[in-house]
């Protein structure tokens, strides 16, 4: 569905979606956001998109997890530039793409869920399969995704420009 709002083309289901798994794809690296205290807490992390969730792998200790167990509520963004400004283009805005998930993260207890996570973190980022030892040194986490939103190009004060949007919980 597409569909007009302020300066913004909103584009909602299948083809909001597509796109933002394809930009999740392109990029290897996003930030993890929590609601932290005093202050937000935001980390870089590594991440595979896998039928509405994305899985993120990392240690057993830390402020990830205390912040995990006071409040699960995350928001993982990832973004990258698309084509860089011409010579002759006088502003201050470049081309680029994003997406910003909302959901509820959790640590994965359940051993085949783990390995599976894993695996597939693995072969995103073209790693050798798993060995003995490895579900036990490495935490895995699910962050299961409510809404996406994603965003490409730039702001022009004349021209509109896409906002994607797909929520899980009403189209997924």
């Amino acid at each position: 569905m597409i569909s007009v709002r302020n300066e913004f083309t909103i584009v909602t289901g299948t083809q909001a979606l597509e796109l933002m798994i394809e930009i999740l794809n392109r990029y290897d690296v996003g930030r993890l956001g929590f609601n932290g205290e005093p202050y937000p807490y935001v980390i870089p992390m590594n991440h595979a998109y896998y039928e509405g969730k994305l899985l993120l792998h990392g240690s057993y200790k830390g402020r990830k997890i205390d912040l995990i167990k006071t409040n699960p509520l995350v928001c993982y963004e990832v973004d990258g530039p698309k084509d860089g400004l011409s010579p002759d283009d006088r502003s201050c805005h470049q081309e680029y793409e994003s997406v910003l998930c909302y959901g509820r993260i959790r640590e994965v207890d359940n051993v085949e869920d783990k390995r599976l996570f894993l695996s597939l973190v693995n072969q995103r980022f073209d790693k050798p399969a798993l060995k003995h030892g490895d579900l036990e040194r490495c935490n895995a986490f699910v962050i299961d995704i409510h809404q996406m939103t994603g965003r490409t190009g730039r702001f022009r004060p004349t021209g509109e420009r896409p906002l994607y949007i797909f929520d899980f919980e009403q189209e997924g």
